[in-house]
């Protein structure tokens, strides 16, 4: 959907986060995220000349999944890939990880089926980060990120191969806000 930015509200962020069935605490923070975006003031770029975004240009706000994607994991291919992962426009276009390190733990998917499936995991990670909170443009994307990836390594796991995550833009003139979660429990290890 395409919108002007400088026509969105805090219920606005709100009901978008209720459409796709988000936690109360990811609404709440992304309600946060836009109210520190309004009420800060343009940064000083003292050593570059980025013009002020102009909110009265239209954005393309992709519509929240009210579904998990029906895309499941697919038998790896390549044996020098622990998994891989690839999200065309913001929707989940295709997803490959081993069997055997899904029953070992291993949490390989896009953000928007993350917080259906796994929003426990990602409370604990996301609610206490206070990424976003202090920056203008970075409080922008905490507000209205769409998608993005998800991995999770359970503790004393090792991986040596690494993981493969794209994400493709092919509409002209659109941006993603995609928001990109890496967790390595303790003592685990992994190449993305």
């Amino acid at each position: 959907m395409m919108i002007h930015l400088h026509h969105l509200n805090s219920a606005d962020i709100d009901k978008r986060g209720k459409l796709s069935h988000e936690p109360r605490w990811l609404r709440q923070e992304r309600v946060k995220a836009w109210e520190k975006y309004k009420n800060s003031p343009e940064p000083d770029w003292r050593r570059s000349k980025m013009p002020k975004l102009d909110e009265k240009n239209l954005i393309r706000l992709d519509s929240p999944r009210k579904v998990v994607s029906s895309v499941h994991p697919k038998p790896i291919v390549s044996r020098d890939r622990s998994g891989e992962i690839v999200i065309q426009d913001g929707k989940l276009k295709s997803l490959s990880l081993p069997a055997e390190l899904a029953y070992q733990g291993v949490i390989l998917c896009d953000m928007q089926t993350a917080l259906l499936e796994r929003a426990d995991l990602l409370e604990r990670f996301i609610a206490r980060s206070t990424w976003g909170i202090d920056d203008r443009y970075t409080a922008l994307h905490r507000a209205l990120w769409g998608n993005g990836f998800f991995l999770f390594i359970p503790k004393d796991l090792r991986l040596e191969h690494p993981f493969q995550l794209s994400m493709i833009q092919s509409k002209p003139e659109s941006s993603m806000f995609s928001r990109n979660v890496i967790i390595l429990d303790e003592r685990a290890h992994a190449i993305v």
